[in-house]
């Protein structure tokens, strides 16, 4: 669910071992920092019910920046939802994050072209192959 996304990021940045982590890769504007929930799937044993994330993190290099061009590579931190608190931080080594800009914004790549030509892709005789059920 959305809300609870934003409240496993918002509880994340809380986390004294995350926000250490963090300042150790150089992100220290948590404003600027992304973390995205994703499900775990399974996660070893999992004997006490809790609903485990694995969080994957990013950062942008200013307000309106792509976080996806700015990871934090061999960083997962692993949240349980039930209870809203960190479980444990992986990190598995310091890769430093690209500085590069990897915005799409037009202002930052500038307008989108006009001249584009149509493009039509037909199967006029079906298609190549068929499934049979």
């Amino acid at each position: 669910m959305l809300d609870e996304f934003a409240e496993a990021e918002e509880n994340c940045k809380k986390d004294p071992r995350v926000i250490e982590v963090l300042a150790a890769r150089g992100m220290t504007d948590l404003d600027l920092v992304c973390i995205e929930p994703w499900s775990t799937g399974h996660y070893g044993d999992d004997v006490d019910g809790r609903r485990l994330l694995r969080c994957l993190v990013h950062t942008r290099m200013e307000k309106d920046d792509d976080p996806y061009a700015h990871p934090a590579e061999n960083l997962v931190v692993v949240y349980d939802q039930n209870s809203g608190e960190v479980v444990e931080v992986e990190d598995n080594g310091f890769v430093p994050v690209p500085k590069e800009k990897g915005n799409y914004f037009p202002r930052y790549v500038g307008e989108p072209r006009t001249d584009l030509k149509e493009i039509r892709i037909t199967r006029p005789d079906g298609p190549s192959f068929t499934v049979e059920g």
